[in-house]
């Protein structure tokens, strides 16, 4: 007998969706819960397993009767035709990973941007990831949600924008703290760690206080010193590898920051302020040999609200093509300065490619250059001036 497909759904998201019955109704309801419940069993059959994984949030936001509705169904689950019922902080990598581990569905509108690296299966088998659409009737019914592959800097900032929420805190679409991200902070509180051991400066981010100010980890409000440079990180990859879902590159070996007015060399060999690509501490491809010594150099410029990339061929042996969104190709001459963004990469002796992150904010910490050694090893000077 063929095995029933199962199915995790997505609390938080199908009770507050309002394109679920009563449609437009931004409020969470439990009864869109059993809509879902009813169309997957229509289309899968009544013996199909399904599961309930939620946000904790959500037992807040719920009216009364819901909630008290909800804890019959979380003491009982069978009754209403469920498997299980978890409620968790965060409950998108925990139903997830579930789906992943029973090769069961997944119910929800969410496209997972920031989780695709995380559970490559979303792009590998997008069917298994549901929505639903609602007929004039309200009814009810299943399709496979929107999930197309995304290029790796949306994936990059949908990481960071989620870490940062939830690491600390901290949401950058909120103007207040906006100006938080944008700046340096230090703290002054006598007898505070990290006072003593950075008084020039925290390396990392601070912490939001309920009244939205930045404060040190000891609690003490931090002084701002001013605003931070504009820096943007670029990845460095083996240009043969194949793409991997979530918009990685398998043959990923370097990542290094440029702030806006800086400007790296790439190469091969030491160099005076540059990036040794096939430095001994690096992964390097042996398609690499084909860089030359001075190959390519990497700037980044102030234009209007957003910075520019540039890059200028030095001459190199190989050559370097710049590969557009589109697909279209064309080489760079010697010594042109070419603009490219984050839907574009370079391509380096046929061997090597070099994209930018879609990471938007930077710490102290995360400005400075990678470590490649010395002695000949190659070093990272930022503040290229052409010598």
């Amino acid at each position: 007998m063929r095995k029933r497909p199962g199915a995790v759904v997505d609390v938080s998201n199908v009770c507050w969706s309002k394109g679920l019955p009563p449609v437009g109704r931004k409020f969470p309801l439990l009864d869109r819960l059993f809509l879902v419940r009813d169309a997957w069993r229509e289309q899968y059959g009544a013996g199909a397993p399904v599961g309930l994984v939620g946000d904790n949030s959500l037992l807040r936001s719920l009216l009364p009767e819901d909630r008290a509705r909800l804890q019959r169904l979380r003491q009982d689950p069978g009754a209403e035709g469920f498997d299980e019922v978890r409620f968790v902080p965060y409950a998108d990598p925990v139903f997830l990973r579930l789906a992943r581990e029973r090769g069961r569905h997944v119910i929800s509108s969410d496209l997972f941007t920031d989780l695709r690296r995380a559970e490559p299966w979303i792009e590998e088998q997008p069917q298994r990831v549901l929505a639903w659409s609602t007929d004039a009737d309200d009814r009810v019914r299943l399709r496979p949600s929107a999930i197309v592959p995304l290029p790796a800097h949306r994936v990059s900032k949908a990481i960071q924008v989620k870490d940062l929420k939830y690491l600390r805190l901290l949401d950058p679409d909120h103007r207040d703290q906006q100006q938080i991200l944008r700046s340096h902070w230090r703290c002054t509180a006598i007898g505070c760690d990290t006072a003593l051991h950075w008084p020039d400066g925290l390396l990392g981010w601070p912490t939001v206080s309920s009244g939205g100010r930045a404060v040190c980890d000891c609690g003490s409000l931090l002084e701002r010193l001013g605003p931070r440079g504009v820096t943007r990180s670029f990845v460095v990859s083996d240009a043969t590898a194949p793409d991997l879902p979530g918009g990685l590159s398998a043959g990923e070996f370097l990542r290094f920051p440029v702030s806006v007015g800086d400007a790296v060399q790439l190469g091969r060999g030491a160099l005076r302020h540059g990036l040794n690509l096939a430095a001994k501490e690096l992964p390097s491809p042996p398609g690499v040999k084909r860089v030359s010594r001075a190959h390519l150099v990497v700037s980044l410029e102030r234009a209007g609200d957003t910075p520019q990339a540039y890059a200028v061929d030095l001459g190199s042996g190989n050559g370097t093509v710049v590969v557009r969104e589109s697909g279209a190709t064309r080489r760079v001459e010697p010594g042109e300065r070419v603009a490219f963004g984050v839907d574009d990469r370079l391509v380096l002796g046929d061997a090597v490619a070099v994209r930018m992150s879609g990471q938007l904010h930077f710490t102290a910490e995360q400005t400075l250059p990678p470590d490649l050694g010395a002695g000949g090893e190659g070093t990272t000077l930022l503040g290229w001036d052409g010598a």
